[in-house]
């Protein structure tokens, strides 16, 4: 009796580690956010390294101008290299343009934004779109017609079987009582610029895993499936008397090489010593710069702070990479990038 009773306990023991849900291990995307989708064979490679099959790319703008919203910034394709790869349209709405949008005209635009959307993926021969994404950040005053616009969208998006993501700000998903709940089938949370690129004090705003954790601990579990996205660029914050001036997209250490230029303060901070242009920017003597880049530890870390989240996901999360480019893939080899979703 006793034998069959210590039987039964492990059985149930065994039994239960068995049927505990173990973490799902993300797939691996890129976001390219480029006018011109063009995938060159470095590209190709570096996706097919790293296991990417799927490519978040950025089809045009909304915004507000003159008294109707507009489309800008329209992709341009090239089909090259594309082959075998799963293309999730992207399109980012100012909240400007919400705000200004009356509300009898929020219908109309949803049926405008996917009209567009699908006749430029017409141009992706053997590509099938099986999820749309919309990305804006909304506010209080916005939330209403923002979240009925994808309301509409997703209505029309399901009766082509397609599935409508949105993206998630950090503080909207810490704060879902007072930001709203989007509806959507589920939610891509933007896991970068955490701090405040303007403060001449800040160390790096693309992302300082103190600051995502403080997001991330505390929050209860979103009503949302969760993907999330982690940054892989890089920039140059230009100061001028103490005030942020402008953004230098893809700025790094060795564009600062030049002594009679630029004096280095420290690893990261250089004044402008003598006036020059640098990427096309015009600089005066005395400006400062801050190069801001994540580290592949940075990664590390905030991946670390996603396994609870994907704990909650009833199926195969996403882990996406903002974004594609030439600059970006040199600093981070696919190893790299694949050892983020190791469990």
């Amino acid at each position: 009796m006793r034998r069959i009773s210590l039987f039964c306990f492990c059985a149930w023991c065994l039994g239960g580690l068995a049927c505990k849900p173990t973490p799902s291990k993300p797939q691996i995307a890129f976001y390219y956010w480029k006018t011109r989708l063009e995938l060159t064979p470095p590209m190709r490679d570096y996706l097919a390294q790293t296991g990417a099959h799927k490519l978040y790319v950025k089809f045009f703008d909304v915004d507000w101008s003159g008294q109707h919203p507009v489309p800008l910034a329209e992709v341009e394709i090239d089909t090259n290299g594309l082959s075998g790869l799963e293309v999730v349209p992207c399109v980012f709405i100012t909240n400007r343009c919400m705000a200004q949008l009356p509300d009898d005209a929020v219908n109309d635009l949803a049926e405008r934004i996917l009209r567009k959307t699908f006749e430029l993926a017409a141009q992706l021969p053997g590509v099938r779109i099986r999820e749309f994404q919309a990305d804006c950040d909304w506010t209080a005053s916005t939330r209403e017609r923002y979240f009925q616009l994808l309301q509409t969208l997703g209505q029309q998006l399901h009766e082509r079987q397609v599935s409508l993501s949105v993206t998630i700000r950090l503080h909207q998903y810490r704060y879902p009582d007072q930001t709203g709940v989007p509806p959507g089938d589920k939610g891509l949370l933007m896991c970068y610029n955490t701090g405040n690129v303007e403060d001449p004090t800040e160390t790096n705003s693309i992302l300082r895993p103190e600051t995502l954790r403080s997001y991330l601990q505390h929050a209860h579990p979103y009503p949302l499936h969760l993907d999330a996205a982690l940054p892989v660029f890089r920039w140059g914050v230009l100061f001028r008397q103490g005030r942020m001036i402008r953004l230098i997209h893809a700025l790094e250490t060795a564009h600062m090489s030049d002594t009679s230029r630029f004096h280095a303060l420290n690893d990261t901070h250089y004044e402008v010593v003598k006036s020059t242009f640098l990427q096309g920017h015009y600089l005066y003597a005395g400006d400062r710069l801050r190069l801001e880049a994540p580290t592949v530890k940075d990664l590390q870390l905030a991946a670390q702070m996603f396994r609870p989240l994907w704990r909650h996901n009833k199926s195969t999360g996403t882990l996406a990479f903002y974004h594609l480019d030439t600059l970006n893939m040199r600093h981070f080899s696919p190893q790299a990038i694949m050892a983020l979703t190791a469990q």
